[in-house]
């Protein structure tokens, strides 16, 4: 015999130790509200951005509202939409050679 743990899932605002900040759709609505969530810390190949500008395109637009649902790319909620962005390096891990914090980056 063995005893079941109890799993319980950590909310988007604490899973992660970094907090961010985003627009998110919480249903097919489509209606972007303010949305706190986290972030895992920077790894060794990774460079964290501050976002300074997004673009939202119409594939977005048709993600958050749930067009595709019955397909591969079904709408998961909270969907921060946005993926065209341009920002500032804020942190690179020990790995990255080819971006330094203070990098105009898109």
């Amino acid at each position: 015999l063995f005893e079941e743990e109890e799993v319980t899932a950590k909310s988007p605002e604490n899973e992660h130790p970094k907090k961010a900040f985003g627009w998110a759709a919480r249903d097919a609505s489509g209606l972007l509200l303010p949305f706190h969530f986290s972030r895992r810390a920077t790894g060794e190949k990774d460079v964290t951005l501050k976002v300074l500008y997004c673009g939202i395109c119409h594939s977005d637009l048709h993600y958050i509202k749930n067009d595709w649902g019955n397909h591969d790319f079904a709408a998961n909620y909270p969907a921060v939409p946005g993926h065209e962005v341009v920002g500032e390096v804020i942190e690179v891990g020990s790995n990255v050679q080819n971006f330094t914090v203070g990098d105009k980056v898109g």
